[in-house]
């Protein structure tokens, strides 16, 4: 049987593993780049972001480089003159080109920097080389993840947690008893929930951190944890239903996304997704691990293009997120709404 405690310790172990992984992944570039950046003599790091400020407080550890690169970097670039970073001033790259003589510009974002280093060559910097840290082949985003964030007495400590746990409550009431895939299922806990009153569960996701945990934690007779990019999975079974939270808006290739939902549902089975409202259409600027955002208007024609049968919900934050029926359009004015919901069927 599913606990809310199990989810609050589990949940917290699997965000620190994967933390940790990250912070391998990032050091193994790092040093690669830093060592490169020992054959100029003033260097500044484009970028005064969280980015940046790992890199400085890693730098500052004394890893061991056989130069020290701190004493190299002279500033940080960034769009417009900030708050000082440690010793470091943040400034314009023209004002670091006249103050400081920079010969490299390091980019330092793991996600933009390749953004960042078309804008970079859009200018005219005779002498000045560009490095980025992460090659175009090998770069990864990593993946906003389903764990929970709470303190140590157990206290939610922000709202994005308990609008997951709100989804997943919604979606026991049509899974009982059912055949249920959950595909992008992070760390396990909401696929644990759902095996507790469903015939069976799979859950999908294409960490192996994740799944390893999630299979460790969760699994039992009726509740089963695949490693798999969720648009290519191909399974021995077809489900009743579908579960898909927060996953839609990470996807590149739509099509293929609900290609594979297609496969797996079982005629007459239902969907049931959800995504943030967007103000706009496209690429994320508020949300760098988010591929498209989603307008009510593009969220209803997407899944209308798909679906014969569509019910709509909604969770709005004035409303502790709870998730209440939508007035069948997803088209009002939004208020408060900031989760959107479907149930969907051919």
């Amino acid at each position: 049987m599913f606990n809310i405690g199990d989810y609050i310790k589990a949940s917290r172990e699997c965000a620190r593993v994967e933390k940790e992984n990250r912070r391998k992944w990032q050091i193994a570039y790092w040093m690669k780049a830093l060592k490169k950046a020992g054959n100029y003599s003033n260097v500044a790091l484009y970028g005064a972001g969280e980015h940046t400020r790992e890199l400085l407080e890693y730098l500052s550890s004394d890893p061991g480089m056989e130069e020290n690169v701190l004493e190299k970097i002279r500033c940080i670039i960034a769009l417009e003159r900030g708050r000082d970073i440690g010793k470091f001033p943040v400034i314009t790259v023209e004002e670091a080109r006249e103050k400081y003589n920079i010969d490299l510009i390091i980019i330092s974002s793991s996600i933009y920097q390749n953004v960042i280093y078309d804008r970079l060559k859009s200018y005219s910097l005779p002498g000045i080389d560009l490095l980025k840290i992460y090659s175009d082949e090998d770069h990864v985003v990593p993946r906003e993840r389903a764990y929970a964030s709470y303190d140590e007495k157990n206290v939610l400590k922000s709202d994005i947690d308990f609008d997951h746990l709100q989804r997943y409550g919604w979606a026991l009431g049509f899974v009982r008893g059912k055949v249920v895939v959950d595909m992008a299922c992070g760390s396990g806990y909401g696929s644990g929930w759902m095996a507790s009153v469903a015939e069976k569960v799979i859950g999908v996701d294409i960490s192996e951190h994740a799944i390893a945990h999630a299979n460790k934690t969760y699994g039992n007779t009726n509740c089963e944890f695949i490693c798999e990019n969720i648009s290519n999975i191909e399974l021995d079974l077809q489900a009743d239903v579908v579960v898909s939270f927060e996953t839609v808006e990470h996807i590149v290739d739509e099509d293929s996304y609900f290609a594979a939902i297609d496969r797996i549902l079982k005629p007459g089975g239902i969907l049931l997704i959800s995504t943030p409202l967007a103000q706009s259409n496209g690429v994320s600027i508020s949300n760098p691990y988010h591929t498209n955002e989603y307008t009510r208007e593009r969220f209803c024609s997407t899944l209308e293009k798909h679906f014969g049968q569509i019910l709509w919900y909604r969770q709005d934050s004035g409303n502790d997120y709870a998730v209440s029926i939508d007035d069948g359009s997803m088209k009002a004015d939004s208020g408060s709404l900031t989760i959107m919901l479907a149930v969907c069927s051919k």
